[in-house]
């Protein structure tokens, strides 16, 4: 797979927050950046392209091992139909989660 889905980020941010999309998106991630909260947990936030807009990405815990092994990094195309939308402070971003 090596085509984003031109214009989809549209269609995500035009959901609300909270919302649990139907449909997949095909972008290219274009930075993985690690983050620890307070508590400890590692999680890792990235932004994302469909070659139009860019939007903020945070992966849940349950793909750390893929991202830590270089399976999911930057320059990656990928496909996800199982995510949903989120907002902090006003700026909306998308939730990769293998539970949404």
């Amino acid at each position: 797979m090596s085509e984003v889905q031109r214009g989809c980020l549209s269609q995500v941010k035009a959901l609300p927050p909270k919302a649990l999309p139907n449909f997949t998106i095909t972008v290219q991630i274009i930075s993985v950046k690690k983050v620890v909260s307070k508590e400890g947990v590692v999680r890792h936030r990235a932004e994302i392209t469909d070659g139009t807009y860019i939007l903020p990405a945070m992966f849940a815990s349950q793909y750390n091992a893929e991202i830590m092994d270089g399976n999911i990094q930057a320059g990656h195309v990928v496909r996800c139909d199982r995510f949903m939308i989120n907002e902090v402070k006003g700026v909306k971003y998308v939730l990769y989660s293998p539970y949404a």
